[in-house]
């Protein structure tokens, strides 16, 4: 198996597929290995391929709204090698692909025994502690609102059967949850503390690295103790929210609210039109950046063209605003409003 591959769609389902193929299409048509029925994705949209070494590559094959890693848009036809949990978007998905999970990172993983205050960078063996923790990995990436699982081995090196416990503590510690936290071994056994890991889609998660410490001890000796640091790389994500803001100040105003939803600032150029094409629009402002959370409104204001808008009511009716991303996903939002 090559991995998996979430799907996130605009109304909240997320779909799992498991990547078995080394040639994986993506698409609207029927005729793909993962079929997206969605207007906003292309007939057929991009390939998932993967080479003898197990490096992935993901190509588009030249939708028309193109295919956005971590919000640059790619060039079609050319191969993007994924490192893994890149947020990918489709047309109007988001698509998160999950390497196959293999221990790549344990002998970079520090570890601190606080009886001695020694430090090593491969697994501790002693015979003053008596057990040995080996995390999976040191560092993981994950994307807020995907989950992304990490196990922690525990040895026990004595030779009488004992229970150990695991605590957790750090910023992380509310959405990085242990299967358990206390276990029997016997000697020379091993068991396996899984830790899921589900940031959620807050605005005030930025993209950073929050680190959890977990701290492993038998119970029969609660002072000798082995830490371990892991740090979980929380990545970024685009969302965003245009609605009508009513009352309007004056009866040629349209209000509109715009709302930052995702973790990174988002520039804006907005402007509006009038579908019928008998009056200018101008917004108030033009340009804004909004930081993650941040809600402005712009007035959007309807300009008489002609004398003859004066006989036949052009303040009434409904206008177009459009609100343009200045970043690299180049995204455009509509919604039209009409007066109450």
């Amino acid at each position: 198996m090559f991995g998996k591959l979430d799907i996130f769609w605009p109304n909240g389902p997320m779909e799992t597929y498991e990547l078995t193929g080394r040639n994986v299409a993506v698409g609207r048509s029927p005729g793909n290995d993962i079929v997206l029925d969605s207007p906003a994705v292309s007939r057929y949209h991009v390939t998932f391929t993967f080479d003898d070494e197990g490096n992935a590559f993901i190509t588009d094959l030249g939708s028309v709204n193109g295919t956005y890693i971590d919000s640059r848009r790619l060039e079609p036809d050319r191969p993007y090698r994924l490192s893994g949990h890149e947020e990918i978007m489709i047309g109007d998905l988001r698509l998160i692909y999950h390497p196959p999970q293999e221990p790549e990172e344990v002998a970079k993983s520090t570890v601190t025994i606080e009886d001695t205050g020694y430090e090593a960078t491969t697994t501790v063996v002693t015979d003053r502690v008596g057990f040995s923790v080996v995390p999976e990995a040191t560092n993981v990436r994950v994307t807020p609102g995907t989950h992304s699982r990490l196990t922690i081995t525990v040895q026990n090196l004595g030779d009488e059967t004992g229970r150990f416990a695991l605590d957790l503590s750090g910023p992380s510690t509310e959405w990085v949850r242990p299967d358990r936290r206390d276990m029997s071994i016997a000697p020379g056994e091993q068991a396996h503390v899984v830790l899921d890991i589900r940031p959620p889609r807050r605005t005030d998660l930025l993209p950073d690295r929050y680190p959890v410490n977990l701290v492993v001890y038998p119970l029969s000796h609660p002072d000798k103790t082995v830490r371990v640091e892991i740090g979980i790389e929380v990545g970024s994500y685009h969302a965003f929210r245009m609605t009508p803001a009513w009352p309007a100040p004056d009866k040629d105003i349209f209000p509109v609210l715009l709302e930052n939803l995702g973790n990174v600032p988002l520039p804006l150029q907005v402007s509006g039109y009038d579908p019928r094409n008998r009056r200018a629009v101008t917004c108030r402002p033009d340009s804004v950046v909004l930081a993650p959370g941040q809600q402005v409104v712009v007035h959007a204001k309807v300009h008489k063209r002609r004398w003859l808008d004066l006989v036949r009511g052009a303040s009434g009716g409904s206008i177009v605003v459009l609100a343009q991303a200045q970043n690299a996903s180049g995204f455009v939002a509509a919604i039209p409003v009409r007066r109450r």
